[in-house]
């Protein structure tokens, strides 16, 4: 037998007796004391939509004890008013993943309409489950039971974000309107500047958390303003260098922002070189920026610095740089760059591909 096969083998059978194990722990009473059942059954009973006693009983049980839901069943039909009664049922399942999780949630909210909570949770267990539309559904349920309830609606609109666009953007605009002083309202507008397409949109979107939600105020805010930056970056340096040094201005993260500060500044002044064909200068610049390594900008960089090359007729470096840069991260974009440098080197384009997919020398 080979030697992977024993390993997978072993594997399997440590699995099958650690859930056992498990199993059995979870199936075994956590009290066995029927005194202490009995006073934590009264406990329910004298107060049946408390989540405290339901969470101490159902603890004390065992989750996995067949006893457990035959106690809910006589409970359900002694407090028939009570949503708390199935709901504490289904609280306990849903956070072990458990599939019965639903009909006790559902029995909830047949009795009380109105509990957003257990609306929520038959949405998280929906999705759990691969049932996304029902999913979303539910949370517009949850929504609709609690509408001051920023969380909810948070999450209704984020439901839609990979199934429906438009409405994903119209019900965040809603969630930013509705709660512009909670952290939601600023999470809607990152996510949707995050998410959006073009550039355009992403600064619309990074501009308007910008000015709605204070940064020093919002964490939210705080961590969008530098996508926002990253954005500007490419498009507006100034503005980003302004950015950069107002962010640079709250001490939580002025070691950060003072960075990003001059790296705007060498970019700022590398582009107005550019400008004035002075390319060996410019370069000198650009080299000398250093930004982390998510930045989108980082694909960027070398476009500057090919150009900057080219100023001082050295397209053959040019060439050659955008070619290492194509290696380590492709793009169309930057293909399409190299494609004009090699025809002006007089490439063809059978060549320029061999080039554009040669390993990299180790």
């Amino acid at each position: 037998m080979k030697l992977t096969s024993i390993k997978l083998i072993r594997t399997t059978v440590l699995a099958v007796i650690l859930s056992s194990g498990v199993n059995a722990a979870f199936s075994q009473s956590a009290v066995t004391d029927e005194a202490e059942l009995t006073k934590l059954r009264t406990a329910v009973e004298a107060s049946p939509d408390s989540i405290k006693v339901h969470q101490a009983y159902i603890k004390a049980i065992g989750i996995k004890d067949p006893s457990l839901e035959k106690q809910y069943t006589l409970w359900t039909k002694k407090y028939p008013k009570s949503a708390m009664v199935p709901y504490a049922l289904g609280k306990a399942f849903i956070n072990r993943e458990d599939p019965k999780a639903k009909p006790w949630l559902l029995k909830t909210v047949a009795i009380d309409p109105k509990f957003a909570q257990a609306w929520s949770d038959l949405s998280i267990d929906s999705e759990r489950w691969g049932e996304f539309t029902a999913g979303r559904d539910y949370m517009a349920k949850a929504t609709a039971a609690a509408p001051s309830d920023p969380n909810y609606a948070f999450y209704h609109a984020s439901s839609f974000s990979k199934v429906d666009e438009a409405k994903y953007r119209t019900l965040s605009m809603d969630v930013v309107k509705r709660f512009p002083n909670h952290e939601r309202g600023a999470q809607a507008l990152y996510w949707l500047g995050s998410r959006a397409r073009n550039t355009e949109d992403k600064i619309k979107y990074f501009e308007l958390l910008h000015q709605s939600y204070a940064p020093e105020k919002f964490n939210w805010s705080a961590s969008g303003m530098i996508s926002y930056y990253n954005v500007l970056l490419g498009e507006q340096p100034e503005k980003a260098l302004k950015l950069a040094e107002e962010m640079a201005g709250y001490p939580k993260d002025e070691q950060q922002w003072t960075n990003f500060s001059n790296q705007a500044k060498l970019l700022t002044e590398a582009k107005k070189l550019i400008a004035l064909k002075k390319g060996a200068a410019a370069l000198a610049l650009l080299n000398q920026i250093k930004l982390p390594r998510y930045f989108s900008f980082n694909k960027e960089l070398p476009v500057l610095k090919a150009e900057a090359n080219a100023i001082d007729g050295k397209n053959d470096a040019a060439y050659d740089s955008l070619i290492v840069a194509f290696a380590k991260s492709p793009a169309v974009k930057l293909k399409s760059i190299i494609g004009s440098y090699g025809s002006q080197l007089g490439k063809n384009e059978l060549q320029i591909n061999a080039d554009s997919w040669m390993p990299l020398p180790a």
